[in-house]
């Protein structure tokens, strides 16, 4: 099987983390990150992501939220984080940024808390005059995800087990963390659903599995 996957609507799942300069709903949104992959796929490669950033001077003129205290918080992080968020990278205008988000419409959407992320850049995409491409039912957490984790496990450190790779708060190296957690739990629950099936009803289990091989 190829590890290649050209076309989005292959995904299943996509994992979106925001970098914003509030926490009101409508938040100034500095940079979008998006992580991608397909949970039928075997491994845990991420096949495709995206690191948005946003114009301030756009948003500004819709009357997106700047908050002081964020402002401050931004002020104590890392020089990295602070260069990846606001300093580097070429601007995106918000229809570039529906663009991108609706090619990944049929997915489920995960935020680390999706009251924020997601919440956020559909009120920004409002704003713009662009309806959020993601069906309700399919917004899903990855903090409910990783205390998933933390259960099954019986570990209340499950966060430690995945080193983080890249800068912490650069929203598409966060959006590749979160993901590997989201992957490992859909998979985790994929594995323990085969493992009742074959409990249940083994003659049947196995010949789904002969089916899926064939």
């Amino acid at each position: 099987m190829s590890e290649k996957i050209s076309v989005e609507q292959k995904y299943t799942d996509v994992v979106i983390d925001i970098e914003t300069l509030s926490t009101q709903p409508n938040a100034l949104v500095a940079t979008v990150g998006i992580a991608a992959f397909n949970v039928n796929e075997p491994g845990d490669r991420i096949y495709k992501k995206h690191h948005i950033k946003l114009s301030p001077n756009q948003q500004h003129i819709k009357g997106r939220h700047v908050c002081p205290g964020t402002q401050a918080w931004w002020g104590k992080q890392s020089i990295e984080a602070i260069d990846q968020t606001f300093i580097y990278g070429e601007i995106s205008g918000i229809n570039q940024l529906y663009s991108i988000l609706e090619k990944f419409k049929d997915c489920r959407v995960w935020g680390n808390g999706p009251e924020f992320d997601l919440v956020i850049l559909e009120s920004l995409l409002k704003d713009f005059g662009f309806e959020w491409p993601f069906k309700y039912w399919n917004h899903h957490s990855v903090r409910t995800a990783i205390e998933g984790l933390k259960i099954i496990y019986s570990n209340d450190d499950i966060k430690n087990e995945i080193a983080f790779e890249g800068v912490k708060h650069c929203a598409v190296d966060d959006a590749m963390h979160e993901a590997y957690f989201v992957q490992w739990y859909l998979k985790e629950l994929r594995k323990r659903s085969q493992s009742i099936k074959i409990k249940n009803d083994p003659v049947g289990a196995e010949h789904e599995h002969q089916k899926n091989i064939n």
